[in-house]
C-alpha cells in the first residue's frame, strides 16, 4: 500500500529511484531473513520463538486496532 501511495507522488526520477531502491531493499532483507531462518531458530531457541511470535502478534494487533479507529473516525468525520 505505501508502495502505491509513494509511486503516486513521485514527480521526479531521484524520487523514482529512491522508491525502487527501497523496494530492493525490503526484498534483500526479506530473502536474508528466509534464507538465514534456521540460523535465527537455532539461536533463539523454543522460548525465543515463542516471545518473537507473541511480540509479533501484540504489534500486528495494534496495527489492526489502529486502522479500524482510523476508520471510525473517518465514518464519524462523514457525517
Amino acid at each position: 500500500v505505501a508502495t502505491i501511495l509513494f509511486s503516486r507522488q513521485a514527480d521526479s526520477t531521484v524520487r523514482w529511484v529512491s522508491l525502487a531502491l527501497g523496494v530492493v531493499i525490503v526484498h534483500v532483507a526479506i530473502w536474508a531473513a528466509m534464507r538465514f531462518s534456521s540460523l535465527f531458530a537455532r539461536i533463539l531457541g523454543k522460548s525465543g520463538i515463542t516471545l518473537v511470535t507473541r511480540v509479533a502478534g501484540l504489534l500486528l494487533t495494534a496495527i489492526g486496532v489502529q486502522l479500524v479507529a482510523d476508520a471510525i473516525n473517518g465514518f464519524i468525520a462523514l457525517g
